[in-house]
């Protein structure tokens, strides 16, 4: 059985938009000035490396919406996934959108992942 699979980049451009698109200035650098997120695609599904390089730990929560298709590649099944983490400064995290529920099924894609992060008080 081959596995077709898709990581979404739109989501990717849109994600790394708004992150851009939130400031922080009164309190110095933004989260989006020292939070790095890079997304691969594995064999058991989305991996997602949060770098965290600010000088204050952060509280993020990830979503995502896994998708399991038929060979046809018509979507049979979305199934949601969300997950919290707090990376400490000058750290990092690696999660991952797990694809191990579409097992049965041709192909999976897992898109519409959306993150927010904020500093840990």
């Amino acid at each position: 059985m081959q596995r077709r699979v898709w990581c979404v980049l739109g989501s990717v451009v849109a994600v790394a938009l708004a992150l851009s698109a939130r400031t922080a200035r009164a309190e110095g650098p933004g989260v989006d000035d020292c939070l790095g997120i890079l997304q691969s695609v594995q064999d058991g599904g989305l991996s997602m490396d949060l770098n965290n390089s600010c000088d204050r730990s952060l509280s993020c929560a990830l979503s995502w919406t896994l998708k399991c298709e038929d060979a046809k590649g018509k979507v049979t099944q979305s199934i949601p996934g969300n997950t919290r983490v707090t990376i400490a400064r000058a750290d990092s995290k690696t999660v991952l959108g797990s694809a191990d529920a579409c097992k049965a099924a041709a192909g999976w894609e897992i898109d519409r992942v959306t993150w927010s992060c904020s500093p840990v008080k």
